[in-house]
């Protein structure tokens, strides 16, 4: 097994295979690394040679992957949540962020529970809201 950036890629494993591994390489990036090293997608990682080797690692040290990358996606909706904007708050009530349906979708979305705690301030705050519209409209109409 060769092991890169704290991931094991597989011997038997295409290389184009095996680099979708590591978490934040997809199937594109992938395909462009193999270019890069101008092999085949479906050439063994078995078959790489030292110098094979020490490009491709090379190649993956240019690229945010696995533990900084996911710190990095976590602190970026970290920020969405502080700043209470819309997509924060679609994360913090654990349903779909860019505007998907929800009526008769998402359910795997919904599924995600949500600790007492964090209903009951939910529930708060929409009472709130309610109170501070009822206001409003009471203001406008004197």
């Amino acid at each position: 097994m060769l092991y890169i950036s704290g991931v094991d890629l597989p011997n038997n494993k295409s290389v184009k295979i095996a680099l979708k591994l590591i978490y934040g390489f997809g199937d594109k990036r992938s395909q462009d690394i193999c270019n890069h090293l101008g092999i085949t997608p479906f050439y063994k990682v078995k078959q790489l040679k030292n110098k094979r080797l020490k490009i491709l690692s090379s190649i993956i040290k240019q690229y945010i992957i696995n533990i900084e990358l996911k710190k990095n996606i976590g602190s970026n909706i970290g920020i969405l949540k502080t700043i209470n904007s819309y997509r924060g708050v679609r994360h913090n009530l654990g349903l779909p962020v860019r505007g998907q349906r929800t009526r008769s979708n998402a359910k795997t979305q919904k599924l995600i529970s949500m600790s007492p705690s964090k209903k009951k301030k939910l529930n708060f705050k929409i009472k709130i809201s309610k109170l501070d519209r009822k206001k409003n409209i009471v203001s406008k109409k004197k």
